[in-house]
């Protein structure tokens, strides 16, 4: 149960809500803080920052970590509310495929992200731990001053707020003992012939597409699912049985022709390389026991996809993210354009009057930037459209 506040200078609880409660808040803020919002993305679009910082004080935030007892510091912790936040600065693109994103949105600036995994055990104790293996397993660069129990959440707005209510839940380690460094997540990850990568190991299902000979197949009106084993590089204590069978299990669908000697070979590797602390040998034979009698085993749909890469591309990664980025970046222009061109469709000139820049910019609810930037495209749409408001004069 998150905690809300007045603003991020009035540390008392003012109100205790679900979290669906908060994401709906910021998909659909009330009218006066939305419109507060809007103004300061407008102040910090435009460098304007001391008039952002003014507005930013006057928007509700919440605690996403912890719940607190009547007033927000760590004294007065009450309970974990099942979340951990995490706060991206100056970077609004992130792979939300990763099993582990419950929910994103865009920050107030417009400049960054807000996200939140679903996490077990969280303590005070093992936060911080928590929030760098977190951040390090989502391959992504966290706001640093935000690894704190008591971080605020200021509210913002994004109507097109990711939500993955089928997210997996993150188990914070409670040994304390145990502290991870950048060197045991580099040394796993580059460690990849223990893991069967060089042994033609099959990691999704791509190559049940037809590719027609091209490089990728891209999917502008809706997502598909695809089959994907997610190997992570760090596997803490209480997530070790679940990880490795539903592994286990993908990695035999995706592979019918791998013997099962290959099989257990490869969840042996990931057990005592990724695992915080390796299951026992029986315990690994257990859940591969039960992999083995399933005789009609297909892969599970579990990923979506916009973009899909043919397997026998030899593209680089470097340019799968170029071309994967240039196609998101058009479909986000085809949907910009699209929402302008039905807004002065629907235009009330009897209500708004003649269309300006400024209000289409209002009613749109867009940047006045991208405006400017169609503008030209709806010329036509929108003299014709001032012009009937003589007509009707």
């Amino acid at each position: 149960m998150p905690n809300c506040f007045l603003n991020v200078t009035k540390p008392t609880v003012i109100e205790e809500i679900d979290i669906y409660t908060f994401l709906d808040r910021i998909k659909n803020p009330n009218t006066e803080v939305k419109s507060i919002i809007k103004r300061a993305r407008d102040l910090k679009s435009n460098g304007k920052d001391e008039g952002y910082n003014v507005l930013k004080w006057q928007i509700p935030c919440y605690t996403l970590n912890f719940t607190f007892s009547v007033y927000k510091n760590n004294r007065n912790i009450k309970e974990p509310t099942g979340f951990l936040y995490i706060d991206i600065d100056n970077n609004t693109k992130i792979d939300t495929n990763n099993p582990l994103i419950f929910a994103s949105w865009l920050s107030l600036s417009g400049k960054g992200r807000g996200l939140l995994v679903k996490v077990d055990n969280l303590t005070l104790d093992n936060f911080k731990l928590t929030y760098e293996s977190i951040v390090k397993e989502l391959g992504i660069i966290a706001d640093k001053c935000a690894n704190k129990a008591s971080q605020y959440c200021i509210q913002s707005y994004d109507k097109d707020i990711y939500i993955n209510n089928n997210s997996l839940t993150y188990i914070a380690s409670t040994n304390n003992l145990y502290t991870p460094n950048t060197d045991v997540f580099i040394k796993k990850r580059k460690d990849n012939s223990d893991l069967g990568e060089n042994n033609n190991w099959l990691y999704d299902n791509f190559a049940d597409f037809d590719f027609g000979g091209k490089e990728y197949l891209f999917f502008p009106e809706k997502k598909i699912l695809t089959a994907l084993a997610y190997i992570p590089s760090y596997i803490p204590i209480g997530n070790r049985n679940q990880i490795l069978s539903a592994l286990a299990y993908q990695m035999k669908a995706l592979n019918p022709n791998k013997s099962n000697k290959e099989l257990l070979r490869l969840i042996y590797s990931i057990n005592n390389s990724r695992c915080e602390e390796p299951l026992k040998e029986r315990e690994v034979l257990r859940i591969l026991s039960k992999v083995f009698e399933n005789k009609e085993i297909t892969p599970i749909l579990n990923r979506e996809r916009r973009v899909i890469f043919n397997p026998k591309s030899n593209l680089t990664s470097l340019e799968k993210k170029t071309i994967t980025n240039r196609l998101m970046g058009q479909l986000k222009q085809k949907k910009t354009i699209e929402e302008i061109n039905d807004c002065i469709h629907n235009w009330n000139v009897n209500e708004l009057g003649k269309i300006t820049q400024k209000k289409l910019a209002k009613v749109s609810e867009k940047n006045i930037k991208t405006i400017e930037k169609y503008y030209k495209n709806f010329h036509e749409l929108i003299l014709k459209k001032n012009q009937s408001i003589l007509f009707n004069r």
